[in-house]
């Protein structure tokens, strides 16, 4: 297949493939800034849950919530409760 695309595209895959970086940081922003758009409340209970799940599967950086006023953005006021110890 890459004689293929070679030849149609002019693309040497290995020089190609070579400036690719050797890690990528995956950062899983749903319980943040997903959530906040939807109309009706989220439990902080689900929202826990959520980000349990989200931490089983192996992700090293979920942004769990912001720090912002609950009174503009409602479904961050779980904040106190996801980052106290």
């Amino acid at each position: 297949m890459s004689l293929i695309l070679q030849k149609k595209y002019s693309v040497d895959l290995m020089a190609l493939a070579s400036k690719l970086p050797k890690y990528v940081k995956i950062v899983e922003v749903g319980p943040r800034d997903g959530l906040q758009n939807e109309k009706e409340i989220v439990p902080t209970e689900v929202k826990v849950e959520l980000i349990n799940r989200l931490s089983e599967t192996g992700l090293a950086v979920i942004e769990a919530t912001s720090f912002v006023s609950p009174k503009w953005v409602p479904q961050v006021g779980m904040i106190k409760y996801c980052t106290s110890s």
